[in-house]
């Protein structure tokens, strides 16, 4: 189960490293008299929602039509959290601002990204797992991040956003068809979303389990 005053600590430093984040865009603004960055904001919002989503289905885990509408959102919108793990792709030195500001600008992003991603799929873990099991628990985490990581495939290398899925599906599902039937495309989706789903299986470790040590010293 939930401990709302833990969770709403971690929500706080959630909170706290996005608004840092923003500052440096605001700070990056105040230098070069642009706003080149702007897109990471709106990004770093999309990553946010899972968490909202992951919220309102603990909120109404008992009354299961609204607690699976609320994960199913949550899993559609999950990939932008690790997807702004891509966006260094926009890194190059720019007129005017040092690259290691940008570097550090986006890794503010990066992090307070991933870390609100990783805190909700930690609290669906617990609902899953309490209702089903460690194992099963496991598996969903397993499972959601393959398809997160191939989510991300999506997003970076086709440019499909998660409110595609629900707007056009079958648009979506055509590209797939097409794109996947090829053997060299197949094979680099294959080779980049097992890599990114190891990196953020790794990170979700490190995320989980000093919060179940921490849950555990304090139960004593």
């Amino acid at each position: 189960m939930l401990h709302k005053q833990n969770e709403l600590k971690l929500v706080l430093w959630g909170a706290a490293g996005s608004l840092l984040a923003v500052l440096l865009v605001i700070v990056r603004w105040l230098l070069v008299g642009n706003f080149t960055f702007d897109f990471m904001v709106w990004n770093l919002f999309l990553a946010w929602l899972p968490l909202l989503f992951a919220a309102m289905a603990w909120r109404w885990w008992e009354k299961r039509p609204f607690s699976l509408l609320y994960t199913t959102l949550w899993l559609l919108f999950f990939p932008n959290a690790p997807y702004i793990l891509t966006d260094f792709i926009h890194l190059r030195q720019r007129g005017g601002v040092p690259i290691w500001f940008d570097f550090l600008l986006l890794l503010a992003f990066a992090l307070a990204g991933l870390y609100v991603g990783l805190l909700s799929l930690d609290w669906l873990h617990r609902l899953v797992a309490g209702e089903n099991g460690r194992f099963l628990g496991w598996l969903f985490v397993l499972t959601t991040l393959s398809l997160s990581s191939f989510g991300v495939y999506m997003g970076r290398f086709w440019r499909w956003n998660s409110w595609d899925m629900l707007l056009r599906p079958t648009a979506v599902l055509t590209h797939l068809a097409h794109t996947l039937t090829d053997p060299a495309n197949a094979q680099h989706t294959a080779t980049a979303t097992l890599l990114l789903t190891v990196i953020l299986l790794i990170s979700y470790a490190f995320f989980h389990f000093p919060q179940k040590a921490r849950e555990r010293e304090t139960n004593l």
